[in-house]
C-alpha cells in the first residue's frame, strides 16, 4: 500500500469523484496550458500559490468563542500571531490545518473546557486572525513547537490535516507530549503533492519544476521530514486517529497505512463527515474525549 505507484491510483481514483469549485477549475486549466509553453515557469507559479492558503470565513458562533479567548499577541518573523486559551487544567493544544483556523475546533474546544481542561490554539500565519498572506509548514511546526515549549507541562495535542504533519515534525525535534490525535492528517507533503496534481490534472514536469523549487528552499531532506511513515515508529505517547470513509481529500487507507506504521494506535472511523465536519460531530467529540481522558 506504501508504493507511490499505488497511492496515485488510489488518488485519481479518488480526485475523479470529487467535484472542484468553477473558480479552482479555471486556475487549473490555465496552468495547464501554461504548462504547455514553459512547464518550469508555471512551476514558479504553482509553488507560488502553494504557499498562499486561501481564508476559510469564520462562523458567527466561532468567532463568539474566539472573543472569550484570554488572547496573547507573539510576534513571529514580523508578524502578529494570536496564542488563544480558554479554561483551566491539563493542557491541549489543537492545531488546524492549511486553510483553516482554530474557530473549526468550537465544538470540541467548549466540551473540553466543560469537562476541566485547559485549551491552546493558534492562528498560523496568513490564517484566521493572523498576519500575513503566505506561510508553511515549517512555521506551522516552529510555532507548535514554541507553544509546547512554553508549558510547564507536556501537553496532549489534537489536529487536523496539515497541523498533523506539523505536529509529527515538532514532537520528531524533541517536543513532547502526553498524547497526539490526528484527524484527517494526509500521509506526507509528497501525497498532498500528489493529490494536487491529480485534481488540476497538471503534467509531471509542473510538478517536478515544483518539487525542485520545495527541495532548494528546504533541502532534499523535506521529503521525508514531512512524510509520516518515515518518523521513527517507536512513538510510545498514546495515539488516535480519526478518518472518514468519505472524505474528498484524505483517502481512508492513509488511517490503515498509519495503523501499521504505529500499531498502538487506537482508530476511529467516520462515514459521511467528509474532511471538515469531523470536527464538530457529537460523537467524534465524545469519542476524542474518552481517549483524552485515559491519556491524562
Amino acid at each position: 500500500m506504501n508504493a507511490p505507484v499505488e497511492w496515485s491510483t488510489l488518488i485519481d481514483a479518488q480526485q475523479a469523484q470529487v467535484k472542484q469549485h468553477p473558480i479552482f477549475n479555471g486556475i487549473a486549466k490555465v496552468l495547464s496550458i501554461a504548462g504547455r509553453i514553459s512547464p518550469t515557469l508555471t512551476g514558479k507559479w504553482l509553488n507560488s500559490l502553494w504557499f498562499t492558503p486561501q481564508p476559510m470565513p469564520l462562523k458567527k458562533d466561532d468567532k463568539a468563542w474566539i472573543d472569550k479567548a484570554n488572547t496573547e499577541w507573539i510576534q513571529y518573523k514580523g508578524q502578529r500571531v494570536p496564542i488563544y486559551r480558554w479554561g483551566t487544567g491539563p493542557a491541549i493544544l489543537c492545531v488546524h490545518g492549511w486553510g483553516g483556523h482554530s474557530g473549526q475546533f468550537t465544538p470540541l474546544m467548549q466540551k473540553l473546557v466543560d469537562e476541566g481542561y485547559q485549551v491552546i490554539a493558534f492562528d498560523a500565519p496568513a490564517h484566521g486572525q493572523s498576519e500575513g498572506k503566505r506561510t508553511d509548514l515549517t512555521e506551522f511546526s516552529d510555532l507548535v513547537s514554541l507553544i509546547i515549549q512554553g508549558e510547564n507541562n507536556p501537553i496532549h495535542i489534537v489536529a487536523h490535516s496539515m497541523g498533523g504533519v506539523a505536529s509529527i515534525d515538532a514532537i520528531s525535534k524533541g517536543s513532547p507530549v502526553l498524547s497526539l490525535t490526528l484527524i484527517g492528517t494526509p500521509l506526507s507533503l509528497n501525497y498532498i503533492i500528489q493529490v494536487t496534481q491529480s485534481q488540476m490534472r497538471l503534467d509531471t514536469k509542473i510538478i517536478d519544476a515544483h518539487k525542485h523549487l520545495m527541495s532548494k528552499k528546504y533541502g532534499d531532506n523535506v521529503w521525508d521530514r514531512f512524510d509520516l511513515l518515515q518518523t521513527p515508529n517507536d512513538f510510545t505517547a498514546p495515539l488516535l486517529l480519526i478518518y472518514d470513509k468519505d472524505d474528498t481529500q484524505i483517502l481512508f487507507e492513509v488511517s490503515q497505512s498509519l495503523q501499521q506504521h504505529w500499531p498502538h494506535a487506537t482508530s476511529i472511523e467516520t462515514e459521511g463527515l467528509g474532511h471538515n465536519r469531523l470536527l464538530r460531530n457529537d460523537n467524534v467529540i465524545a469519542d476524542l474525549h474518552h481517549f483524552l481522558k485515559h491519556s491524562t
